[in-house]
Order: structure tokens, then sequence, then C-alpha cells
């Protein structure tokens, strides 16, 4: 289930840091309409098998904040789970047409919500546009300590994206998903390195185009949920080009 969400704001202004706003209104509106389903997927580690991204027209960034001159932004939202995508699509009809409290100062308001065709892949090639920036993390569980991989390296940033989809699909598929893992082809188009806030830290990250060699089945896995880590909350997302 593919998603685009038109919204509107009171003010022209919102912060850098919008990401944790948008994940708020997540569990906020999951919380009202289905509390059981919202504990089973942010009251634990559950893997968060959807992804989501923005579009800002005409925006300016700035240091703090992003100005958004017409008060209004369109939400991408897309998963390959059809219970999160019937939970989090009522969840989006039940906010539409009602003003909530967004940032500081700011309301935001769903105006309309539009279901996106998307065609399964059937090829074993696909382009993609990134439309939130890509995060390939590696998480060290004794140090505790993370290393963000931008396409700067690229040979570390392909290893930890491959990383990343084994750790999230060997218990769906099992054990063969990994030979087709490691078998993935990245091949970067105009990507570059760019660096985002996000709970007041500084990630690096890729935006830009991306061309995946491989099994269809995990060509669909990476445009319907995400490719890297932090899908959930809003990076990783690609569409076809």
């Amino acid at each position: 289930m593919r998603l685009k969400i038109i919204c509107s704001l009171d003010h022209e202004e919102i912060p850098q840091d919008f990401r944790r706003k948008v994940l708020s209104l997540f569990k906020k509106s999951l919380s009202n309409t289905n509390h059981e389903f919202f504990q089973a997927l942010f009251g634990t580690n559950k893997q968060k098998n959807y992804t989501w991204s923005t579009f800002f027209p005409q925006a300016v960034f700035k240091q703090e904040c992003i100005i958004i001159p017409e008060k209004k932004f369109i939400l991408n939202f897309s998963t390959g789970d059809a219970e999160i995508g019937l939970n989090f699509y009522n969840a989006f009809c039940r906010l539409k047409g009602k003003k909530v409290a967004f940032s500081t100062g700011n309301t935001l308001c769903i105006q309309t919500i539009q279901m996106v065709h998307a065609s399964s892949i059937k090829q074993n090639l696909a382009t993609f546009r990134i439309l939130s920036p890509i995060i390939a993390r590696n998480h060290n569980r004794e140090t505790k300590k993370d290393w963000f991989y931008s396409i700067n390296d690229l040979e570390m940033f392909q290893h930890v994206l491959k990383e990343n989809l084994g750790y999230r699909l060997s218990a769906k598929y099992g054990e063969y998903v990994q030979n087709d893992i490691e078998n993935l082809v990245f091949e970067p188009i105009q990507m570059k390195r760019t660096v985002v806030k996000h709970y007041d830290k500084f990630l690096e990250s890729s935006i830009g185009l991306l061309k995946v060699n491989g099994k269809p089945y995990l060509l669909n896995e990476i445009r319907d949920n995400g490719l890297g880590s932090l899908c959930g909350s809003g990076f990783g997302m690609l569409e076809i080009v």
C-alpha cells in the first residue's frame, strides 16, 4: 500500500528535526484508533515494516527550521504489510479534516488521502528515486555505538545495506534470503552524501538515484518497505523511476 497525503499547516515554519514530530503524530493517531496494534508496534522492538517521506514545495532550509511558503506539504507512506497499511490508513482517515498539534505554535491538518498504485516489479533490474535519505547504519551491540556510511564510501555503504536487509528479512524468508541479498548489486546514479538532523543528532546519509540488480522479490521489498536503517522513522523510501 502506498499513500499520498496532503497536509496543511497554520504557519509556514517547521523545525529541521521534523521527523520526530511526524512520528509523534503517527503514535498518537494509532493509539487512538487501535491501541492494541499501537502497543504491538511501538511498545516493543518489533521491526517497522513501512517507510515514509515528505515533500516540501518551494521550501527554504535554514539552520534550525524549514520555511514552507505554501503552508502545505506531501506525506508519502508505503508498506508491504496489509495489516500495517490498514491500521495507518484508518488512523490517517480519522485525522482528516482535524487540526492537531504538530510543532511549537503550529498545527497540521490532513486534507486529502490518496492511494497510489504500485505495480509489482517483475524484472531483475530497477532504478529508484530516493524520496527520503538512505541511512546505512552499522550498530555495534557490544559498544552500543553507531557508525554511519554514505555513498562516499561505496564499499561499506553496500555492505551495511546488505547487513540491514539480512537482519530485516531473515525471519520472513528464512536463511536462503542471505545468498540473494549478497548477490544484490547497487549502482549509484547521481547520488550524493547529505547530513540530516534526527532527534538532535546529525546523521550521514545518501540521496539521488540508485539502480539495483537482484531478485524481483527483494526489489519489491525495498520499494515497499524502504532501504537501510530507520525506515519507520522517515528514511530510505524509494519509488520506481
